[in-house]
């Protein structure tokens, strides 16, 4: 009963899909969720909202190359879980994190409600991802500098 479900993203006909929206906005008042369901449409402050959330889901239908939604949800330390499909794989299966067969609503539904019991009983010291310290070495801009340097060096020898 104390869950809040947030649905971020846009959902205009251009960039997300307006008949998915509107049916889940159906399916909500349908079972009467709307007191725990919130569509916030496009967000600037996502930040915030993976930091004041429990667990972040991405669950893509479609494989999509690079995931950053899950890169900025690993780097808040959150739990994540995503489909098994392009760059969201790789990501989870290089950092951490729990993959969902794309479109497996009863799969999904178990891995939510194993998080949400275990984190009633988690330490909080428990921290996700499993690989943090590899992640933050990956995305160091530094290190990312230097990466590219050496490529172009290659390149210009």
């Amino acid at each position: 009963p104390r869950i809040k479900v947030l649905i971020v993203g846009p959902y205009d006909e251009a960039v997300g899909s307006f008949e998915y929206y509107n049916y889940l906005q159906k399916l909500t008042q349908k079972y009467s969720l709307q007191h725990m369901i919130i569509f916030t449409g496009n967000r600037e402050d996502v930040a915030t909202i993976m930091n004041n959330s429990n667990i972040i889901v991405h669950t893509s239908v479609k494989p999509e190359p690079q995931g950053i939604v899950l890169l900025e949800a690993l780097l808040c330390r959150k739990p994540v879980i995503a489909t098994n499909a392009g760059g969201a794989a790789e990501i989870i299966k290089k950092y951490g994190g729990i993959l969902v067969q794309p479109s497996d609503a009863e799969m999904l539904s178990r891995v939510l409600l194993h998080l949400i019991l275990k984190k009633n009983q988690m330490d909080t010291g428990e921290h996700y991802p499993d690989n943090y310290e590899k992640l933050i070495n990956d995305l160091d801009p530094e290190n990312k500098t230097q990466q590219l340097m050496n490529i172009y060096k290659s390149v210009l020898n």
